[in-house]
């Protein structure tokens, strides 16, 4: 994209429109600077790699480069076709954690949990680190300024802007598999960054992760105060009551279900 940086408006106009640039795309041609030849294609194992470890897969601004337009292509360092995102779908899921039916079908990702979404960018990085949060903007469907220099209060901003137009209670489901051992630090519900989406890995390594799943917004109450009962075990404080559990779910819910009345 062609982006004046140095326009602070046009910048921050560029980033919240970037999704729907890609999303009305008739093709995008994604160029791999770092593979060679044909892989999945010419059978060599080593071309196989490089294309599995090629940077592109690392960025953070590439995510919806590659979940949003209908119809990706992918050239190598000669500029040579070497498939599209339909051909090369399931290594494509292999190497990001996304899903094949979130690659080949247009929009399927908006229908994703808060949680699988984050799970898919908590690896990618980003020269600054606002940019890890205004680099998911459209993929989550939320619109906010970009106030370069803020740091990670951005993360904090844009997931205070996904509870806004969304009920889905998998935002909080972050840490979960690291034995809340982040929530002893944690100053809140919100996620300090998106690394910490991990999702349940089979002990067999065979099967694909799980991610958790928004459960329907009445069942909402009792899931939290049953989260809050099992963090209050894991700190060993026992300071929560069943009473203070209980109004903290009333609280939680009664916060996401206002938003989501709004909207």
């Amino acid at each position: 994209c062609c982006i004046n940086k140095r326009d602070n408006v046009e910048l921050s106009e560029a980033i919240n429109s970037m999704i729907e640039w890609y999303s009305k795309s008739s093709v995008c041609i994604t160029y791999l600077h770092d593979v060679d030849g044909f892989p999945y294609r010419d059978g060599s194992p080593t071309t196989n790699a490089e294309f599995r470890a090629s940077k592109w897969f690392t960025r953070g601004w590439t995510l919806q480069e590659l979940i949003a337009p209908a119809a990706v292509l992918f050239a190598n360092k000669t500029w040579h076709i070497i498939g599209s995102k339909v051909t090369l779908a399931r290594p494509l899921a292999s190497i990001t954690d996304i899903g094949v039916e979130f690659l080949i079908n247009p929009g399927a990702f908006t229908t994703a949990s808060v949680f699988r979404r984050f799970f898919w960018a908590r690896k990618r990085q980003t020269t600054r680190v606002e940019d890890r949060a205004y680099s998911l903007l459209g993929i989550f469907g939320v619109n906010m300024p970009t106030i370069y220099g803020e740091g990670e209060k951005a993360f904090m901003r844009l997931q205070e802007e996904i509870l806004k137009v969304s009920s889905d209670q998998t935002l909080f489901a972050w840490g979960l598999t690291r034995q809340f051992a982040l929530f002893k630090s944690a100053p809140g519900l919100l996620a300090p960054d998106p690394t910490v989406f991990e999702a349940y890995r089979p002990s067999t390594g065979r099967s694909p992760p799980t991610c958790p799943e928004p459960l329907p917004i009445e069942e909402l109450p009792r899931a939290v105060e049953a989260f809050a009962v099992a963090l209050d075990r894991s700190r060993g404080s026992g300071s929560i009551t069943p009473r203070l559990a209980s109004d903290l779910s009333v609280s939680v819910t009664s916060v996401i279900s206002t938003q989501h009345k709004r909207n």
